[in-house]
């Protein structure tokens, strides 16, 4: 893993939790789910067996976990692109002493024509080690959601329907987006929104070079 995604797990952890150190990030865990996905499963595109496999496997590693997991699936929509696609959102919750929420966002689906490694099953693999990391923790401040998207590759089909869902739209506080993070160093942190201040803070304090 690289450092500086480490860094931004453990960031998250300690936002997540209290003062005590959080259990180490394992590679060896992650690497075993980008394996899984990316490997035994392989290609993963919207609506196939495969797909199906990846989404029954990403619920079974959350539960054991100790997540409260459920399938948004609904029908979803993007009227300015013309597209439209039955979904099947992963939402897993751990609950914190607030009810607000910090959210960890990857995609589970792929193009048909590749594995989907850096896109997204990198991104799952280290929501689901994180996931684990989190739920270690003796006590919790924020609520912690685990969103996994469906039909990312669709036109951001899934992302589109999660924002529907009242539980997510109404308790989420903010999310990191761990999207098409490629094979090797560096890792940008490219984007982020307004008032994320309070968040950003704790990876520029890590980060080797903030810019």
């Amino acid at each position: 893993m690289r450092p500086r995604l480490a860094l931004l797990i453990l960031t998250l952890a300690t936002v997540a939790g209290c003062a005590r150190e959080p259990e180490v990030f394992s590679i060896r865990n992650a690497r075993a789910h980008l394996e899984m996905l990316a490997g035994t499963i392989g290609s993963r595109p919207t609506g196939t067996e495969a797909h199906a496999r990846a989404r029954a496997y990403i619920i079974d590693q959350l539960t054991i976990f100790g997540y409260q997991v459920r399938v948004q699936e609904t029908d979803a929509s993007r009227p300015e692109l013309g597209r439209t696609a039955r979904v099947a959102n992963i939402i897993a919750v751990l609950p914190g002493t607030r009810q607000e929420a910090i959210g960890l966002l990857s995609h589970y689906d792929s193009r048909g024509d590749t594995p989907g490694a850096g896109d997204d099953a990198f991104g799952v693999a280290v929501s689901l080690e994180a996931a684990r990391l989190i739920a270690a923790l003796p006590e919790r401040q924020w609520t912690t959601y685990v969103l996994v998207t469906d039909a990312e590759e669709e036109g951001l089909l899934g992302a589109a329907a999660l924002m529907n869902d009242p539980q997510v739209s109404e308790r989420l506080a903010t999310y990191i987006n761990i999207e098409s993070s490629g094979s090797d160093s560096p890792v940008t942190l490219f984007e982020t929104g307004p008032d994320n201040g309070w968040l950003v803070a704790h990876w520029a304090r890590g980060a080797t070079r903030p810019r």
